[in-house]
């Protein structure tokens, strides 16, 4: 079974990334992404009182990266492409670098 990689910059976002809503977690944020193919990253903010998500969409804004403390810039490595692979069990072992 293959499990979504990440790699992960602390403090730090990108530029052009698009809120979503109802997410309330890391790891919903993640997964949500990973389900989502046009999601190329996304950074997680974790200054408020509620975690936001915010998804990159455009590879081209992963490299436009600027200091932002509390919020962390993953890019997706690899998704698992055609493959169920999260339970809500499982979603806590995502593999980041």
């Amino acid at each position: 079974m293959c499990e979504p990689l990440f790699s992960r910059t602390n403090n730090t976002r990108a530029s052009g990334g698009v809120a979503q809503g109802g997410i309330t977690g890391l790891d919903s944020c993640l997964e949500r992404c990973v389900q989502n193919t046009a999601c190329v990253g996304v950074d997680v903010d974790f200054n408020q009182n509620v975690v936001l998500c915010w998804f990159h969409l455009d590879s081209t804004n992963l490299d436009n990266t600027q200091p932002a403390n509390n919020i962390y810039h993953f890019v997706v490595l690899e998704r698992c492409e055609g493959e169920n692979f999260f339970s809500i069990a499982e979603v806590g072992s995502l593999n980041i670098l």
